[in-house]
């Protein structure tokens, strides 16, 4: 009797210890990312502040956000229901369910980060930022892909999109930017997302500096600006005249959509890039006009005498992020510095221009020699690499001479031995 008690109480204690230890959360704080990470164990919380990270570094990387933000984003992953008193409608403070979807996840982190960041460019408060939404589902689509493929970089495929596109069926751009598809709607979100990627590909297309557009949106829209008005502001000289959001959008789509990413090599990246030094002015110094093509190192100097093309500095500046695309990852970055230098030629700041080109070209030729590091050492991996049938290859071939020995010396062991013991 004593020691059925005794086991008892031992059982319930046991018992008691174990619902503690399941209730005990660990908290983290993140201070680059300004991100606090609660979950189980301190395993998840690693892990899930890692994937926060990520999520958190490619809204920042949108908008080129370089500062860093000054409010705090709470991240809370628990396996049970828990108290969230104070916290009921704070876009900083996201819950995440054991059931929660990767697309989810990175959907509702990506837009507190932008919420984030768009009230910190206001002048107060914590207005409505709709585009936000967007954003956030256009990088959670690109997030998934890439979760989906490996942790491989983003390589979208619009298939569905093209059809859709083909049979003269056009999303509302005005839609999409302001709209708010609940996640848990999953076949619905994830067309959405593809969507909204589509979209925010099309702004990405626009000769402007990298993360300029969204930010001046995300800024308008915080001053009270309707979304719609704001974008179409934006786009300004770059929408042909009369021409609405929805028709800039269903004709650019259409391009951006056929864009895959289509890998090049180094020398072949290297040849395009220097194809791409040169650009056409016009000459207004004799007082006629005469075309010439001035590389891009001199054109600082040669803008006395010339006036800019700006049709084809736009074009240009394009097909400078179109061959980012095309680049290995290690030349992407380079390259979009060289794009990004275009706007202090906008700016009418020829020396400034003059000195961020040659800087990446500097670190385009140390990224190109790390490139080239990178192949050599693949190649010998590769070289030094032996498959495992040619480890056992020696023994493969004793055991295929000894069964058509076999086979020679008892015809009939074939037809008497078990389909198995064959096999």
């Amino acid at each position: 009797m004593r020691w059925s008690l005794a086991a008892g109480l031992l059982c319930a204690l046991a018992l008691w210890g174990a619902g503690a230890a399941e209730s005990v959360s660990v908290s983290e704080t993140l201070p680059e990312a300004r991100l606090r990470v609660t979950a189980v164990s301190s395993e998840e919380v690693r892990r899930l502040g890692r994937f926060a990270t990520d999520c958190v570094t490619m809204a920042d990387g949108l908008l080129k956000a370089e500062k860093a933000p000054r409010q705090l984003i709470q991240l809370q992953w628990l396996p049970e229901e828990t108290t969230t008193e104070g916290t009921a409608g704070d876009p900083l403070f996201v819950v995440l369910r054991d059931d929660e979807s990767v697309e989810e996840a990175s959907y509702r982190i990506c837009h507190a980060a932008f919420l984030r960041r768009a009230w910190e460019m206001g002048t107060g408060g914590r207005p409505n930022i709709p585009s936000a939404r967007c954003a956030a589902a256009a990088l959670a689509n690109r997030r998934a892909i890439r979760f989906y493929a490996g942790g491989n970089f983003h390589d979208p495929d619009y298939m569905v999109a093209r059809k859709q596109f083909a049979d003269g069926h056009f999303p509302n751009a005005g839609k999409l930017l302001t709209g708010d598809m609940p996640p848990e709607h999953a076949p619905l979100f994830r067309l959405y997302m593809m969507h909204c990627d589509l979209l925010v590909a099309c702004f990405e297309s626009l000769p402007m500096a990298k993360g300029e557009f969204f930010s001046r949106l995300f800024e308008m829209e915080a001053m009270g600006r309707d979304t719609v008005e704001a974008c179409e502001f934006i786009l300004g000289q770059h929408i042909a005249a009369n021409e609405t959001l929805q028709h800039w959008y269903e004709r650019q789509v259409l391009t951006v959509s056929r864009r895959l990413r289509q890998w090049q090599g180094t020398d072949a990246i290297e040849e395009k890039l220097q194809q791409l030094e040169t650009i056409t002015v016009v000459g207004t110094a004799s007082g006629g006009d005469s075309v010439a093509r001035v590389r891009l190192e001199e054109l600082p100097d040669k803008l006395v005498d010339y006036k800019l093309d700006k049709r084809a500095l736009d074009a240009l500046q394009i097909r400078f992020q179109e061959l980012a695309l095309e680049a290995p990852y290690l030349l992407q970055k380079p390259i979009r510095r060289f794009a990004e230098s275009f706007e202090l030629l906008r700016a009418k700041r020829p020396k400034h221009f003059k000195m961020e080109f040659q800087a990446a070209r500097e670190e385009f030729e140390a990224a190109k020699e790390k490139q080239r590091q990178l192949k050599a050492w693949m190649d010998q991996c590769e070289k030094e690499y032996v498959p495992s049938s040619r480890l056992f290859e020696d023994y493969m071939d004793i055991n295929r001479l000894f069964n058509h020995w076999l086979d020679g010396a008892f015809p009939l062991r074939k037809c008497l031995m078990p389909q198995s013991a064959e096999n």
